[in-house]
């Protein structure tokens, strides 16, 4: 490819551009909301972060209000998925039940999650391991042998498990477990957006996915948060991570029926006064909640999950307000972001960062980060923090990218183009395969 030629495929596939990007191309590449995954997984990394930085360096408690919502990264990370994949395959799996084709998404789709995720699980327990032999100590519950089976197989966030192992990848075990509904989901999908009726049938559909979560709001019915294995156990099999999945998956899925219908039926470029004004009310509401310290545990709380799915809806349609999260750099993040996910909580347990995982020694404690200066604090937490983005980076580069390009040439029946919500970085041209 001449250098004209791959400049201006770059272009064409990263550069901030049109302010209205069709959802009904199914090639075509979200780049707002691959910058949105980028967002997303900072806000967890600072959501968890946060917890000890705090309490070295008093500034960030400032910024309390913003990062101890964190965990509603992951279910901004839900909503992005519905509605993305309804984008690339609502027209693939939608009009039957294939079984070549659902074979082949649910191949591409452990091509997408497994590699990192085993990686990651057998970094994890060396590091336990080796940490064991050097304090000469034993692992807690939440490094036990029968956790990591279930993580192994990806089954452990379906029901109300502890949290072990590498604790953010029960959202992977859900991920999982909507990746194998979605097909069905896709059948009911189709058929609404195809129907006369479908600024009825997907409203209504979008409320039958918030009814649980609803019931928990109204202390109808509660569902348990998950703990660690140390904590006090929580009774009950559905857990609140399912209940949130459902909802902001299930959100995400029809925001996207809902907002190509709009696109169709011609209503025209949202005005960017509109689309600020939906970001810049998002993040007040946001903020109120955290100021408010509200958390996990206050079923109040997840009244902001229908708020993150209409973000991802507005994002996904784009517009001039989003050239910042179209940005080259804003693509790389988001396109490492889920290395950024899996990886950070195995750097903050080296730092030190993560409550009460004390298997062994940690940065912190060798240095004795708490008696050292503020400057030392600063500089010891932005370090923690960017070592995040670096492991990230090398995980995608090195373990993602080549795992999930492997096992889609070995899988997959079909050989078109890269899905696009997992296209190379912005410094090399898009292949196909």
């Amino acid at each position: 490819m001449s250098q004209m030629s791959r400049q201006k495929h770059l272009e064409g596939d990263f550069a901030p551009r049109s302010p209205l990007p069709s959802l009904s191309d199914p090639n075509r590449h979200l780049k707002t909301l691959t910058g949105l995954r980028a967002v997303a997984a900072a806000w967890v990394v600072l959501f968890h972060a946060s917890l000890l930085f705090e309490v070295w360096v008093p500034v960030f408690a400032k910024l309390h209000s913003v990062t101890a919502m964190g965990f509603l990264g992951v279910d901004l990370f839900f909503a992005l998925s519905g509605f993305v994949l309804c984008h690339r395959y609502l027209e693939i799996l939608g009009p039957r039940l294939d079984r070549r084709s659902i074979q082949d998404f649910l191949l591409l789709r452990i091509a997408r999650l497994y590699p990192v995720h085993l990686f990651v699980l057998v970094v994890f327990a060396c590091y336990v391991g080796l940490m064991v032999v050097l304090s000469q100590g034993t692992a807690g519950n939440e490094f036990s042998g029968t956790y990591f089976g279930q993580n192994v197989i990806l089954v452990h966030g379906w029901f109300n498990q502890p949290l072990a192992w590498n604790s953010p990848a029960w959202s992977v075990s859900l991920e999982w477990l909507a990746y194998l509904f979605f097909p069905i989901l896709a059948l009911v999908l189709f058929r609404i957006d195809k129907s006369a009726r479908t600024m009825f049938w997907g409203p209504l559909l979008g409320i039958a996915f918030y009814i649980p979560l609803v019931l928990h709001i109204a202390h109808a019915r509660s569902f348990p948060v998950a703990t660690f294995p140390s904590d006090v156990p929580n009774s009950g099999i559905v857990s609140l991570n399912l209940v949130r999945l459902v909802a902001a998956f299930g959100g995400g899925c029809v925001a996207f029926v809902l907002a190509r219908q709009c696109q169709r039926r011609s209503l025209g470029p949202i005005k960017p006064v509109f689309v600020t004004t939906i970001w810049f009310i998002t993040l007040a509401i946001i903020v109120a909640f955290g100021r408010s310290g509200f958390t996990e545990q206050d079923s109040r709380t997840w009244l902001l999950s229908p708020v993150l799915v209409l973000l991802v809806a507005v994002t996904g349609l784009g517009g001039t307000f989003f050239g910042w999260l179209e940005r080259p750099m804003m693509i790389r993040l988001g396109l490492s972001s889920y290395s950024l996910y899996m990886t950070h909580w195995f750097v903050f347990s080296v730092f030190g960062v993560v409550p009460g995982l004390t298997i062994g020694p940690t940065l912190a404690r060798e240095l004795n980060i708490s008696e050292q200066g503020m400057l030392a604090r600063i500089l010891f937490c932005v370090a923690a923090v960017a070592m995040c983005y670096i492991v990230a980076y090398l995980c995608w580069r090195f373990i993602e990218e080549p795992s999930r390009r492997g096992l889609r040439r070995r899988f997959a029946s079909s050989r078109g183009e890269l899905p696009v919500e997992e296209r190379v970085d912005a410094s090399a041209p898009v292949t196909q395969s």
